[in-house]
Parts: C-alpha cells; structure tokens; sequence
C-alpha cells in the first residue's frame, strides 16, 4: 500500500527557517564570488602591481605559501610569464 503524503502545515516559524535558509545560501554565495574576487586581484597586483606575493598574502589574509600556489596554478592555466628586464646596453 503507497505511504500517504506528509503534509506538513507552514507555521511562522516553519517560514522563518526558510528564510533564514535562503539568506544563508545566498551569503555562502556571495562569499564564494568574493573568495574568486579577492584571489584574482592578489594575482593582479603581483603581476602587474608591483607587489609580492608576501605582502599580497599578507593583504589579502592568506599566507604566502598557499598565495604562491594559487598564483602558480593562475600563471600554467593563462599562460602568463613574467617579463624579462630590459638590461640591453646602448
């Protein structure tokens, strides 16, 4: 015999829950956009910023291993190489 369908009576806490719910997976969201954001302007300013990968760390809030990894990975998907000085001699 099928099982009968729980019906379940929407209460206002019951509508709180969903809310806070949605409100929370939206921030998660939003976090993990930020997270993308914050890793692609370190990487920026190490390339083009002038600034190191330690202090890039140090401002972003990771450490400079993991930064340095992550600036690795960045560099072998895009292809970018640092530029060579231009040490020519007239």
């Amino acid at each position: 015999m099928p099982r009968s369908h729980r019906k379940v009576v929407e209460t206002p806490q019951s509508r709180a829950l969903d809310a806070t719910a949605r409100e929370y997976n939206q921030t998660e969201d939003r976090l993990a956009e930020l997270r993308d954001k914050l890793v692609a302007d370190a990487i920026e300013a190490i390339r083009h910023g002038g600034l190191s990968i330690a202090e890039a760390a140090r401002r972003a809030g990771y450490s400079r291993e993991h930064l340095g990894r992550l600036f690795a990975e960045a560099n072998e998907l895009d292809g970018w190489v640092k530029p060579k000085k231009n040490t020519a001699t007239d």
